[in-house]
């Protein structure tokens, strides 16, 4: 402890971890905007898209298998599949004079698009979902410091007002959490 007052480290450190409660804070409230953004997108594509969907894969594929050529991209278009399926089939559909082996290619290559779309939100979400409560103990913990301090000298309002802090980032971090790790398991 002599150590730490000798040296300053102490102050030193006191300072760069007080720095370290706004950019908490704002990245917290950042989180907390993408968290209601990925509510309404989930919303958005229930009601747009996935209300939609009921599509039985041996009938669809009964369906175009049994369609006329000229009646294919308006069959698909018909169709209960979801509009990046639906994309996806009628790209095919616009290069059906490639040789099969290309055809193949294309479709596979349509497939890893696709998954590689959703993997990308899977981990941003993921990752949002373990990093949001990080960001909202550090908002808990940065305050308490200087309100510690404020009760030991009797000033209640500076208590409350760390208290204040600390518990909405706790709050505000376990809200994005949930959100967020909610999304990624739908």
């Amino acid at each position: 402890m002599d150590l730490l007052q000798q040296t300053y480290l102490g102050d030193i450190l006191y300072i760069m971890v007080q720095a370290l409660l706004l950019p908490a804070v704002i990245v917290l409230l950042a989180l907390v905007l993408y968290a209601l953004w990925c509510i309404g997108s989930v919303v958005m594509e229930w009601a747009t898209e996935r209300r939609y969907y009921r599509v039985t894969m041996p009938e669809l594929l009964d369906g175009i298998h049994e369609a006329k050529p000229d009646d294919l991209p308006r069959y698909i278009a018909d169709s209960g599949l979801l509009g990046s399926q639906k994309e996806a089939l009628l790209t095919l559909w616009d290069y059906r004079n490639l040789p099969v082996d290309s055809h193949i290619a294309l479709a596979k290559r349509l497939i890893e698009e696709a998954e590689d779309h959703h993997v990308r939100v899977l981990q941003r979400t993921s990752t949002i979902a373990k990093v949001a409560p990080m960001l909202g103990l550090m908002g808990t913990l940065i305050p308490l410091g200087p309100g510690l301090v404020s009760l030991g000298q009797g000033n209640t309002l500076e208590l409350s007002a760390s208290l204040l802090v600390a518990f909405d980032t706790t709050v505000a971090g376990l809200v994005v959490a949930v959100v967020t790790y909610s999304i990624t398991k739908v």
